[in-house]
């Protein structure tokens, strides 16, 4: 993981500073909005070609920069970039990760219907915007949005960011990034995801089960909302 010096390992970090810097504006933004409780009334509405577009986007800005900053700081470019980043894995993490996803799947139905037991568990479980962006999915949507995510936001947060700011603080952050959701519960389990996924990226040396783990559970719920539309 030689770091290379001179001009062009000065203009990457150049790239990836800003980067980060208009990650975290976004971040700050959304959180004073939805702090301050604008358009709380209202949320937003989506369109598949917005999804889309924002799933590119959100892949690009926490995955392809980071890769990218890391393939051009390194001696040893792409296998620098696997080491630092932990993109390497086996057949093995990728089988791990379908267990890890499928575990936290099925926790997250089992705190839903605990939470169901009371009308403050059940306020909690409303969520407009989440709602309105599964009632737009298709497959191929739900395939995209969720790649996009897994492998964008694993690449930042557990590649990147778990080396430099640490477990909790990458948690924090991630969680942080879920507030235009609106909801606590949208705050604090991606928080915890962050942790559980931190410690994983840290026993096994690879974000490859991370990557597969966020892919399944966020994947499975959009497929099915795809296959099986709400009814009018």
């Amino acid at each position: 993981m030689a770091r290379r010096s001179g001009g062009w390992a000065v203009f990457w970090d150049v790239v990836l500073v800003l980067d980060l810097v208009l990650l975290a504006i976004g971040l700050v933004v959304v959180a004073a909005t939805t702090l301050l409780g604008r358009g709380a009334a209202e949320p937003p509405s989506f369109s598949p070609g917005v999804l889309a577009a924002e799933a590119v986007l959100s892949l690009v800005l926490l995955g392809v920069v980071p890769v990218a900053w890391a393939l051009g700081t390194r001696r040893k470019p792409w296998e620098g970039m696997l080491l630092y980043l932990r993109l390497r894995g086996t057949w093995r993490d990728v089988g791990y990760g379908v267990l890890l996803g499928a575990a936290a799947l099925g926790a997250g139905v089992l705190v839903g219907l605990l939470l169901q037991l009371t009308p403050e568990g059940e306020a909690l479980l409303e969520n407009p915007v989440l709602e309105d962006l599964l009632s737009h999915m298709s497959l191929p949507l739900a395939f995209l949005v969720a790649f996009s995510a897994a492998v964008g936001e694993e690449i930042l947060f557990r590649g990147l960011l778990l080396r430099r700011i640490g477990l909790w603080g990458q948690a924090a952050v991630f969680g942080l990034m879920h507030l235009a959701y609106g909801t606590v519960l949208q705050v604090v389990v991606p928080a915890a995801m962050g942790v559980v996924f931190g410690l994983v990226t840290r026993r096994r040396g690879s974000i490859v089960a991370p990557i597969v783990a966020h892919f399944v559970f966020n994947f499975v719920p959009m497929a099915l909302a795809a296959l099986v539309p709400p009814a009018s």
